[in-house]
């Protein structure tokens, strides 16, 4: 049987990559723990193994299988927890990375196009200008090296021994499903009646909805390109006060978000990219407004925090 190879299928972007590939008509095998948050509404992936990303558990989940991609969504999702736990967190996603390489290496007659999802604080911090990808990395928090190292990874095994391989550096993801980093913080505070935000309201981001994301990581993973591709998947530019006023609005709230007025060291002012190279090799642009995507975000969390 052909399938797309998910890793971290059952994390907030892999639960979105897995439902993009079910709608094409294309079997997904996912691999990864499994997430303590159960969603019914969840595309079932035709295998899965719960496991740690190994050589052993990709070969328990490719057994039979002919591998049409991998897109690797595994590793961790913040830069608290990458800060707080540095060689946990790098195990799960350098050690993870180099794992699922060197399987696609040496296990597979072909080996089938990985995909990565990186995310932009490989960057650091963008200027008001936005980022392109010949932009020189330069992370400021241990996520971001760690991200940096596995985009490394990925460039040796492409340019060494020809792996096609193509990474997404991914902005600021948020919608339903999201139980983490600020949008969900923000929804917990807000519904407490807390609206006091520990930053400045001025950090300048590109919100990238996540149904937009998958289908960048889909399209990376199935369209022709180059042998090695680097592409940024910006969204809708806005401040953090901004996005926090129409979140708290979506949210049927009134109450203006304040903030301390003090900027966190390992969170960089201006983080802004173009995804110009995407639609250009790809077709691949953003479809989900900034206002409509925090709707459907916050009528999601409503339901998930009223019911626990």
């Amino acid at each position: 049987m052909k399938a797309v190879v998910v890793t971290g299928y059952d994390g907030f972007i892999g639960r979105h990559v897995c439902r993009v590939a079910l709608e094409h008509g294309t079997p997904v095998v996912g691999i990864g723990r499994a997430s303590q948050s159960a969603d019914p509404h969840a595309a079932q992936p035709a295998r899965v193994v719960e496991e740690a990303i190994t050589l052993r558990a990709i070969e328990r989940a490719t057994d039979g299988i002919e591998p049409i991609a991998i897109i690797h969504c595994a590793g961790t999702g913040t830069v608290g927890r990458a800060a707080d736990s540095p060689f946990t967190e790098f195990e799960r996603s350098v050690g993870a990375t180099a794992t699922l390489l060197e399987f696609a290496r040496t296990r597979l007659q072909a080996a089938p196009r990985v995909v990565l999802a990186s995310s932009a604080a490989v960057y650091g911090e963008t200027s008001t200008t936005p980022a392109t990808e010949s932009l020189p990395c330069a992370p400021i928090s241990a996520y971001g090296f760690h991200k940096a190292m596995t985009e490394q990874l990925c460039q040796c095994y492409a340019q060494q021994f020809n792996m096609p391989v193509t990474v997404v550096r991914l902005f600021s993801v948020y919608g339903p499903g999201l139980r983490k980093q600020l949008p969900w913080d923000a929804m917990s505070r807000l519904r407490r009646g807390d609206r006091h935000f520990h930053c400045t309201g001025n950090e300048l981001r590109d919100w990238l909805y996540v149904r937009d994301a998958a289908q960048l990581l889909w399209r990376a993973a199935t369209l022709e390109q180059a042998p090695w591709e680097i592409l940024n998947s910006s969204g809708q530019r806005a401040t953090t006060r901004d996005m926090l006023r129409t979140l708290s609005r979506s949210a049927g709230m009134s109450e203006e978000p304040t903030f301390s007025g003090v900027s966190q060291p390992s969170n960089p002012m201006t983080l802004i990219g173009s995804s110009a190279r995407a639609e250009q090799t790809l077709g691949w642009r953003p479809t989900i407004t900034l206002e409509a995507g925090l709707f459907e975000f916050a009528t999601w969390c409503g339901r998930v925090m009223a019911a626990s």
